[in-house]
């Protein structure tokens, strides 16, 4: 169930290039972390508002990754990416501004039908579709 990386990545620099000139920063996510809640995504906000770093990313099984919030000054780098490392690539190369937010439930993904099944034995099925 691997995308073509390639594609997402130059259809994410396509996103940043339209973004108002006004926003001063972005958050990143990807769509296979089911733990993913709205209260994550305001404590990147709030953090970022509050000390001005220009990436915070969510901490799990020792990484730092999306989701994920950047300034404005990283979007012409967030625009070059390419490989299969991501955003994760700019976290690592600018790791000295990064702050982390715990997230250990970023750990879990969902890229096969059995990760969904796990998911759901672990889960009492609370997340069937």
């Amino acid at each position: 169930m691997l995308t073509d990386f390639r594609l997402l990545c130059k259809k994410l620099g396509c996103s940043l290039n339209i973004i108002s000139k006004e926003a001063k920063a972005v958050v990143l996510m990807v769509c296979d972390q089911p733990f993913i809640s709205p209260q994550l995504i305001n404590q990147l906000v709030e953090v970022y508002e509050t000390t001005l770093n220009p990436i915070v990313a969510s901490q799990y099984a020792d990484t730092l990754g999306v989701p994920a919030l950047f300034n404005r000054t990283l979007f012409a780098k967030l625009t070059t990416l390419s490989g299969t490392d991501g955003a994760r690539h700019i976290i690592k190369k600018y790791l000295q501004e990064a702050l982390a937010i715990p997230f250990a439930e970023g750990v879990f993904d969902l890229d096969t039908p059995d990760d969904y099944e796990q998911l759901l034995l672990k889960n009492n099925s609370e997340f069937r579709i």
